[in-house]
């Protein structure tokens, strides 16, 4: 087998098990499920920019950007920017 294509396996192989190693822990959430919950935390929509939904919380005066792709999961380093804008964590 080349060098290359190793390369692609074990990069393969790697994604698989962080994939998994992640999933354990952090919560798989759409834009739905995330938007619900910033909304519960006292967020409001303000503005939206193609598919992306900007929501604000006059109380703590912080921003949370959301991007919205039909039904898709949300990707583990979004979700936690997004908790990072909202101070909040998602369940």
């Amino acid at each position: 087998m080349s060098y290359w294509k190793q390369a692609a396996l074990r990069k393969l192989l790697n994604w698989r098990f962080s994939e998994t190693a992640i999933s354990s822990k952090a919560p798989r959430l759409t834009a739905k499920e995330v938007i619900r919950q910033l909304k519960a935390a006292g967020f409001l929509e303000v503005s939206q920019t193609g598919s992306h939904l900007k929501l604000f919380n006059s109380e703590t005066r912080r921003t949370a950007i959301v991007p919205i792709h039909s039904s898709k999961v949300i990707p583990i380093d979004t979700l936690k920017a997004i908790e990072k804008q909202a101070d909040i964590k998602f369940s």
